[in-house]
């Protein structure tokens, strides 16, 4: 994940502290301590007071666009705007896996 992260900041040419939020999404999500996931290296610590646990949002996400012709139009305008990046096929991505694999 930390090799991702990384690969995606240089990608966009943003820096560590260039990051305003961390959101940590997901029932996964939800279950992670903070503070282990800065000791592994997985988030800096720099990031502590930025870092928002959200739990299981998807199906909040779907209700509200479900429910709203607003909201649904949000969503697809975020859809337009969002790019996929394949990280297998990412320069320094292998570089960075193996950086970050820990052991």
């Amino acid at each position: 994940i930390r090799a991702g992260i990384n690969v995606l900041m240089k990608r966009a040419g943003l820096n560590i502290m260039d990051i305003d939020r961390v959101y940590l999404a997901g029932a996964f999500g939800a279950n992670l301590d903070k503070e282990g996931l800065e000791t592994i290296g997985l988030l800096d610590v720099c990031w502590h007071d930025k870092i928002l646990v959200l739990g299981d949002v998807a199906l909040d996400g779907a209700v509200k666009v479900l429910g709203s012709s607003k909201e649904r139009g949000h969503a697809e305008s975020l859809a337009k705007e969002t790019k996929y990046v394949s990280l297998s096929g990412s320069p320094g991505f292998e570089r960075e896996f193996i950086e970050n694999m820990g052991f």
